[in-house]
């Protein structure tokens, strides 16, 4: 299903490169507004709210997808102009962006220098995803093999903010001393992050309807115990309610983690059948998407990835 995909958004993506002038928003024929500066174009949200941190005022960043996720993006013509004319991209890697290749084909634009910030993770500290299917949206994926979601670890993240700030050092010398002191900034907020945690917490094993959370528990000391079955948070039957709830009591779950876009109905259904009163279910966002500004058709604020961090971690270890 997931080669299928790709065979439609390559072939979507050639037709939108024979047509390229057509669909753009009326009066946005050029998304980078004719500005002189670098013109860098992220995949995802928390590499835009990394690179912008970096960037700062000597370029442009824009962000090709806020409100849809990797999955679920469908790309337009107005986005392939953004990438024809871009001298960067930056993008998450590790198979995350099935749409990425037939994309940098398709815009013709070779000079581009594309930076697969997640491939500069050390691999002995990447994890192996289960494959545990799961939705974004309409579309049912999984991630076998290399587990994508490593913004959510600190030390992942804060090696992705080197690979970027090192590539535009690369591409724009002359504003090499800037984007230096803004990456040492970027990654001691990030550092930051660590000092929500209180000392000697324990939350007890967490499970999510998602499981991309793994990164994530390994940084903060969260025994991640696994993923509800019942991907969509659909109604599930009686039986596989019953057998969840006694497995996840026998592994000390005290927290239920539920993404925004998921009901919650089935997680008060399985914390009530695992029948301990300090189970709670707690709202997770792992950050994919984000709110586009007012007025912007690529923008989000730059501080969005430590917004729904900081988030996170006070819905993990509130009392």
């Amino acid at each position: 299903m997931r080669s299928d995909r790709r065979r439609f958004i390559g072939g979507l993506l050639a037709g939108l490169a024979a047509v390229f002038c057509l669909g753009c928003p009326k009066g946005q024929d050029d998304p980078w507004k004719q500005t002189s500066k670098l013109k860098i174009v992220t995949s995802i949200a928390p590499l835009y709210c990394f690179t912008a941190h970096i960037a700062g005022p000597d370029a442009e960043v824009l962000c090709l997808l806020s409100t849809k996720g990797p999955h679920d993006y469908m790309p337009t013509t107005f986005d392939q102009k953004l990438i024809a004319r871009a001298d960067v991209f930056i993008v998450n890697g590790l198979g995350l962006e099935e749409f990425l290749e037939s994309m940098i084909r398709s815009s013709g634009n070779r000079r581009m220098r594309v930076v697969r910030a997640g491939e500069y993770i050390p691999k002995a500290d990447l994890i192996e995803a289960e494959g545990i299917p799961h939705y974004h949206g309409h579309q049912l994926v999984s991630h076998k093999g290399t587990d994508p979601h490593v913004w959510l670890g600190l030390s992942e993240a804060k090696h992705m903010a080197q690979a970027i700030g090192d590539a535009l050092c690369e591409v724009s010398p002359d504003q090499a001393a800037g984007f230096k002191q803004r990456t040492q900034a970027l990654v001691h907020k990030l550092d930051q992050l660590r000092t929500l945690v209180p000392e000697k917490a324990e939350v007890g094993g967490l499970v999510t309807f998602h499981d991309s959370f793994r990164y994530f528990g390994r940084s903060f000391n969260i025994p991640i115990i696994g993923v509800i079955r019942g991907v969509r948070g659909e109604e599930t039957s009686g039986s596989s309610l019953i057998e969840q709830a006694k497995e996840f009591k026998e592994k000390n779950v005290r927290l239920i983690g539920v993404e925004p876009q998921y009901p919650r109905g089935l997680a008060e259904d399985l914390a009530a059948k695992i029948g301990q009163s300090h189970v709670r279910i707690i709202e997770l966002d792992p950050i994919e998407t984000a709110p586009l500004l007012n007025g912007e058709t690529h923008k989000i604020d730059p501080d969005r990835y430590f917004k729904v961090m900081e988030q996170n971690l006070k819905q993990l270890f509130r009392s």
